[in-house]
């Protein structure tokens, strides 16, 4: 949805709320900023690429529940369940 990768002070505060678990922030901040679930980065990534990394399900979930997808590319050609993957056989 979002074909624009800059860094912004809103990639940064989502970063930091994903990053930190805080589901009921970033839900305010949804309802407030709808699209916001959609910015990515400079490198391609954005919510649900850190929802990944940072493991929290309940995050994913609400990113799913208003659209976004699990099957983007980031910069590398990476998704966000292809962390986990990686992860997963570096382990």
């Amino acid at each position: 949805m979002n074909n624009e990768w800059v860094d912004t002070e809103m990639t940064t505060a989502l970063w930091e709320i994903v990053s930190q678990g805080k589901v009921k922030e970033l839900t305010t901040m949804l309802t407030e900023y709808p699209e916001a679930a959609f910015v990515r980065s400079s490198d391609g990534r954005g919510p649900m690429f850190w929802a990944y990394e940072h493991e929290n399900k309940r995050i994913i979930r609400v990113l799913k529940l208003v659209g976004v997808s699990d099957e983007v590319r980031d910069a590398k050609g990476l998704s966000p369940r292809d962390i986990i993957r990686k992860r997963d056989k570096e382990l």
